[in-house]
């Protein structure tokens, strides 16, 4: 659906977290949140009124601090989001997009199986992977990396070549894939909202591509509640270029 609906036009959307009816079981949850985070433009837990309380305090205590750890990974990556929404904005650029939209000539982006019903990009920069099964039944799973790019996972840095990848499965996180030559804008330090956030210091993560050690980015900055920016120069937009 949201694939669908960015690619048609509209990026402010996304399922309810959890589902709206019935009461997904804690490994549902978990992975639910792990997708939304980095794959929902529009990100909430709602339901309907009769359904059990799904607040991420009410679960067991392993529970809960998995869907806490994706909602301060949400957080950290606020400025990359906020960049790629301007895009949005601006240009028309999808926030989510399939992988066939960012690498058009690999042909396995329109026809993989995993890369077509599993996968998308997050701006130009990050590749998130949704895991949907539970650990019994899927224990590893296979994840396609677009040619002819390089690529960091997100948690450990490893780098990737381009092409089929098999992957072991946790419950702490799904894959998700950082393009070499990117420049991330992020917030190392986490707290209890986003406007207790907006002044702390920008942290930025270079993605070096292995030819030539080279990465560029962008961020976006305005004042996040007005529309100021439309004055033409109530706004930052930085371009980086590391070399």
């Amino acid at each position: 659906m949201v694939g669908a609906l960015t690619l048609a036009g509209q990026s402010l959307v996304g399922a309810d977290v959890g589902g709206f009816f019935k009461h997904p079981d804690d490994e549902m949850t978990v992975r639910w949140y792990q997708i939304a985070v980095l794959m929902y433009p529009f990100l909430r837990n709602h339901a309907h009124l009769e359904t059990p309380r799904r607040e991420p305090y009410v679960f067991q205590e392993e529970t809960m601090q998995r869907i806490k750890a994706s909602l301060q990974l949400r957080y950290r990556m606020l400025p990359y989001w906020y960049t790629v929404f301007q895009a949005y904005a601006t240009k028309g650029e999808p926030v989510v997009r399939p992988l066939f939209w960012d690498f058009i000539a690999d042909p396995l982006t329109h026809t993989h199986p995993e890369a077509v019903e599993s996968q998308m990009m997050l701006g130009d920069a990050l590749l998130v992977h949704g895991i949907a099964k539970p650990m019994n039944e899927q224990s590893e799973t296979t994840v396609y990396l677009p040619s002819p790019a390089t690529w960091y996972d997100m948690l450990t840095g490893a780098v990737y070549g381009p092409g089929p990848h098999a992957r072991k499965l946790d419950m702490d996180s799904i894959p998700a894939y950082y393009k070499a030559g990117s420049v991330v804008p992020l917030k190392s330090r986490v707290r209890r909202s986003s406007s207790c956030m907006a002044l702390d210091p920008f942290t930025l993560h270079v993605y070096l591509n292995p030819d030539g050690n080279t990465a560029t980015g962008r961020i976006y900055i305005d004042d996040y509640r007005t529309k100021e920016h439309e004055d033409g120069k109530s706004f930052l937009d930085i371009d980086f270029e590391f070399k």
